[in-house]
């Protein structure tokens, strides 16, 4: 009698030996993180990389607060004439004073130094497109026609310059 029975096995069918290879989707999560190989290159100092990572992780805050939050209200809404909270206003208080004394003067004295004036590259925006867009050096270079080690120089001079903002 049991031999009429088919044995059942256990856990997933065996895969073809087929190569699929990755979505784009998956590959750009998979992309290394560049802050992290220019700190194993000897490219940025340790105290370079600790800057750039709180500028990624004062960015994410900013953000935040851009996108409307889905929160769970009551069935029936009560009347309220409080206006949307504005992105800055929805920061703590230890990110407001971060914003106000560090990131915005910062920020502000990285637009005006000019890496790259066709097209054009302020300092800001190569460090939010490598520390917040994790573009490598290379692709930069290659985007604005640079040498690979004017703009290293810049990220690391732009690095510095967050690191004396935030000592002072």
């Amino acid at each position: 009698m049991t031999e009429l029975i088919p044995v059942r096995k256990r856990g997933r069918p065996k895969r073809a030996e087929e190569f699929v290879a990755p979505t784009p989707e998956t590959r750009a999560k998979l992309q290394r993180d560049q802050v992290s190989d220019l700190l194993k290159q000897g490219e940025l100092t340790p105290d370079q990389e600790r800057a750039a990572r709180k500028i990624h992780s004062f960015s994410l805050a900013l953000q935040r607060g851009m996108f409307p939050q889905s929160r769970i209200r009551p069935a029936a809404p009560t009347p309220s004439k409080e206006l949307p909270q504005a992105p800055l206003e929805r920061l703590d208080e230890h990110d407001d004073a971060h914003w106000s004394q560090v990131y915005r003067p910062w920020a502000g004295a990285m637009r005006m130094r000019i890496v790259s004036r066709q097209p054009p590259l302020s300092s800001f925006r190569l460090v939010d497109s490598i520390v917040n867009e994790n573009f490598s050096a290379d692709r930069i270079s290659a985007q604005y026609d640079l040498p690979k080690d004017r703009i290293l120089k810049s990220l690391r001079s732009a690095l510095d310059s967050y690191i004396s903002y935030k000592r002072e």
